[in-house]
């Protein structure tokens, strides 16, 4: 899973957290639920993510970072 899927789920999941909060609409048990539910989502992208380098090939790839542009150097 390439870094920026996973951040952005991350951010998404984390997002959906906060609403599941403030939301008046649900009851109390009915938060418990979403709450666990998004929870779970959370620790299988991470699972996924944990398997995976930056750029998205296998972890049992070693990953070497771009070369800076060479007017950087």
């Amino acid at each position: 899973m390439r870094r920026w899927l996973s951040v952005t789920l991350q951010i998404v999941g984390s997002a959906g957290q906060i609403i599941n909060i403030l939301e008046p609409v649900l009851k109390p048990e009915q938060k418990l639920y979403v709450a666990a539910a998004i929870g779970l989502a959370q620790v299988a992208v991470n699972a996924i993510a944990h398997g995976s380098n930056p750029d998205g090939t296998p972890a049992e790839v070693a990953w070497k970072p771009p070369e800076p542009p060479a007017a950087a150097k």
